[in-house]
C-alpha cells in the first residue's frame, strides 16, 4: 500500500519538471550552443515590454495593455519567433552604440574643403541668421530620430514600424486576440479590433529612423561627398551616422544593419564600407569598435520574416481568441 502511494505521488510529481529536464536535455545535448547573457535577456525583455505597450496604442482595447503583458510575461509571447529577430538586433545595437563614447559634433565644412585661417575665415562664416544646409539638417533629422528609439530615461525602444510587416501584424493579431481572450468578444468587438489592425498595417511608412537616414544619405549624394563623409564619419567614430549611410545604402533598416555589422567578418565589414566609398585602410576605427563587442555571434544568422499570411484580419483574431481561451487565458 506504501508502495502504491509512493508511486502515485511519483508519477504526479514527474511530469511537473517535464519543462526542466527538457531545457536540460538540450543544455547537455550542446553545451557550446548560444546563451543569452543576463544583459541580452534584461534589455530583450525591457524593450517586448515597451512594444507589447507601443503598439497597443494602435488598437481601441477594452483591457489593459499592462494585464495583456503581465499574462505573457509568465506565459510567453505568442508572436515570440516573428518578434526575436527584431529585438536582438535592436538589443545588440543599443549595447554597441551605448559602449562607444559620443563623437564630437560633426564640423561639416572643415571635413569637406580646405581649413581656412584669418581673413579667409572670418569671411567664410556664415551669416548669424543664414540657413543650414541639406546636409547638416539632414544630420540633424537624423540625430532627432534616433532620440525618439529611447524613452525619457534612456532606455532603448522598439518602434512598431521598425518592425517588418508580418511581426507587426502578428504582434497586432495577438494583443488584439489576448483582449478578446481577457474580457469578451461583444457588440463586434473582433470586428473593431481588425478594422484598427488594417488601419495600423496601411498607416504610416518607412519608420522615422530609416527615413532620417535615406534622406542623410541622399543629401551627400546629392552634394557628391558621400565618399568623404563616410570616412570622416569612420574617423569620428560616429557610428550613427556609419549605420544610417550602410542602411540606405543597402536598403534595410537601422537595427538590421547594425547587428550585421556585429556578426560580420572583417572582410564582410571592408566590403560594405567600400560601397560607401570608403577604403580598406580607413576602416580600422570601426573595426576596433567591433571587436570590443563581448558575445559577437559567427557566423551572422539574421532570419527573415515569414510572408504574411493570407487570412481574413476578423477570421484570425477570432482563432486566435478562441485558441488562446484554450490554453487557460
Amino acid at each position: 500500500m506504501q508502495e502504491e502511494i509512493a508511486l502515485s505521488w511519483l508519477s504526479a510529481a514527474e511530469p511537473l519538471w517535464a519543462g526542466h529536464s527538457a531545457a536540460l536535455t538540450a543544455r547537455l545535448a550542446q553545451p557550446s550552443a548560444t546563451r543569452l547573457t543576463e544583459e541580452q535577456e534584461a534589455l530583450a525583455l525591457g524593450i517586448a515590454a515597451r512594444l507589447v505597450h507601443s503598439v497597443a496604442k494602435l488598437l481601441p482595447l477594452a483591457s489593459e495593455a499592462d494585464d495583456i503583458w503581465a499574462r505573457w510575461e509568465t506565459s510567453g509571447l505568442p508572436a515570440s519567433a516573428a518578434l526575436a529577430p527584431a529585438l536582438m538586433a535592436r538589443v545588440e545595437e543599443f549595447r554597441w552604440l551605448r559602449q562607444q563614447p559620443q563623437p564630437p559634433p560633426p564640423a561639416f565644412a572643415p571635413l569637406f574643403q580646405p581649413a581656412l585661417t584669418g581673413a579667409d575665415a572670418l569671411a567664410a562664416m556664415p551669416a548669424p541668421d543664414a540657413e543650414p544646409n541639406a546636409v547638416e539638417t539632414a544630420y540633424l533629422h537624423l540625430r532627432v530620430a534616433d532620440g525618439l528609439r529611447t524613452n525619457a530615461i534612456g532606455q532603448p525602444l522598439l518602434l512598431p514600424h521598425e518592425l517588418p510587416s508580418a511581426s507587426l501584424r502578428a504582434l497586432l493579431l495577438d494583443i488584439a486576440a489576448q483582449d478578446l481572450a481577457l474580457v469578451g468578444s461583444g457588440q463586434g468587438r473582433a470586428a473593431d479590433l481588425a478594422q484598427a489592425i488594417d488601419a495600423a498595417l496601411t498607416g504610416p511608412g518607412p519608420d522615422p529612423i530609416d527615413g532620417a537616414a535615406w534622406a542623410y544619405h541622399g543629401a551627400l549624394v546629392a552634394a557628391d561627398i558621400l565618399p568623404e563623409a563616410a570616412c570622416a564619419a569612420v574617423q569620428r567614430r560616429d557610428w550613427l551616422a556609419v549605420v544610417a549611410l550602410l542602411g540606405a545604402q543597402f536598403g534595410t533598416g537601422f537595427s538590421r544593419i547594425a547587428a550585421a555589422m556585429l556578426a560580420s567578418s572583417d572582410a564582410q565589414i571592408i566590403g560594405a564600407l567600400s560601397n560607401l566609398g570608403v577604403p580598406a585602410t580607413e576602416a580600422g576605427p570601426l573595426l576596433d569598435a567591433l571587436a570590443d563587442v563581448p558575445g559577437r555571434p559567427d557566423p551572422a544568422r539574421l532570419p527573415a520574416a515569414s510572408a504574411t499570411p493570407d487570412q481574413d484580419t476578423i477570421a484570425a483574431v477570432t482563432a486566435r481568441s478562441a485558441s488562446l481561451r484554450g490554453d487557460g487565458a
